[in-house]
């Protein structure tokens, strides 16, 4: 999965390396949308911030801590 979506490069985020690999095999099997803006709305929901690096999304949440359960 790490060649769709990894760790940020801080601790509290996330980013989507493939954003086509995402909709067609992540987003069925674990949401109920299929569309991207869909998920950024879901991901909105749970306190992420949606923002854009070069040619990556990426997700901050202060609440996200890399290794933390």
């Amino acid at each position: 999965m790490s060649t769709i979506i990894t760790w940020g490069k801080n601790t509290h985020s996330i980013e989507i390396i493939d954003k086509k690999k995402l909709l067609e095999e992540i987003l069925p099997k674990h949401f109920r949308q299929k569309r991207f803006e869909s998920f950024v709305r879901q991901m909105n929901l749970y306190g992420f911030k949606k923002i854009r690096h070069t040619n990556k999304h990426c997700f901050v949440n202060s609440a996200l801590k890399h290794g933390k359960k």
